[in-house]
């Protein structure tokens, strides 16, 4: 599940970061689409992974989401060619300890965790299955 977009990582850096990150084999001058979209599908994988001990994933985008799937995928960028900032590196740790929190529940991005659909829930007595209940079958 795609958590953010193109549109969205040039929000945070300059369209001309962006190339210098992307336009890797055969320099055009251009994003290269399929760099970012790999990036972002990564991201969305590494949310997904943590998020599905919590809930069912994909979960509804919400801006949480987006900020960490924007930090995360330029931070993928930026490992492919070997030259993460000290200020990229952070928030990537910041990302992840943020995910490792909701997982905690001391974090929430901003939707109800559903686990409790995942798991069938039993109200009443124990169930009973002595040799009484198994004459009747």
């Amino acid at each position: 599940m795609a958590y953010c977009t193109q549109a969205d990582i040039l929000k945070e850096i300059d369209e001309s970061v962006l190339i210098e990150l992307t336009d890797l084999e055969t320099p055009t001058g251009a994003i290269v689409t399929a760099n970012v979209d790999s990036a972002i599908v990564r991201a969305g994988a590494i949310i997904d992974g943590y998020l599905s001990r919590k809930m069912s994933v994909p979960a509804d985008v919400t801006p949480t989401l987006t900020a960490l799937a924007v930090d995360l995928a330029i931070y993928t960028l930026m490992s492919r060619k070997e030259n993460v900032t000290k200020q990229r590196e952070a928030r990537y740790d910041s990302a992840m300890a943020f995910l490792k929190a909701v997982v905690d529940g001391t974090a929430s991005i901003g939707v109800e965790s559903d686990t409790t659909s995942r798991y069938a829930l039993h109200f009443g007595p124990p169930p009973d299955f002595g040799p009484k209940t198994w004459r009747r079958y």
